[in-house]
């Protein structure tokens, strides 16, 4: 691998904490329970692999992971899933219309033409005794030694 993967990591928490989505977001999953008011989110890797390589030129895809958190005691409860989804659309639709994050990456494989495309997984997580509800977005973003190369 040619790239810092940390340069993909850093890009990411930049835009998401300029975004304004969360009360709080992070680098690697949270070691104890996040807030109980709001949405907190973890970015972290899932792969790393070569796209394509040419004559002075690579591309890999970064597959990381947003997750995002909501305490399951938030009320109302139907509240839970009304705010996680729509806190999962607005994310989505924000990374698109920064679709290479500052000029940070290439851009992100949006429909999946390398592989992985954007998804969303949803599900519950206990942490330190706390449920949440959770949404991992799967963002497949790619980097091209234009952008960061590494020496």
């Amino acid at each position: 691998m040619a790239f810092d993967i940390t340069a993909t990591l850093d890009a990411l928490l930049t835009h998401l904490k300029g975004a304004g989505h969360f009360e709080h977001v992070q680098i690697g999953e949270p070691k104890s329970p996040p807030s109980t008011t709001g949405l907190t989110g973890a970015v972290f890797m899932s792969s790393v692999g070569v796209i394509d390589i040419t004559l002075g030129n690579a591309l890999e895809s970064h597959i990381v992971t947003l997750r995002t958190y909501l305490n399951m005691m938030h009320e109302p409860q139907k509240d839970i899933e009304l705010k996680l989804s729509a806190a999962v659309s607005k994310i989505i639709t924000d990374l698109l219309a920064d679709w290479n994050l500052g000029g940070a990456v290439h851009g992100i494989d949006s429909s999946g033409e390398f592989g992985a495309s954007i998804g969303t997984t949803w599900g519950y997580l206990e942490l330190g005794g706390t449920i949440y509800r959770t949404a991992d977005i799967t963002l497949p973003i790619m980097v091209d030694s234009a952008v960061t190369l590494t020496q």
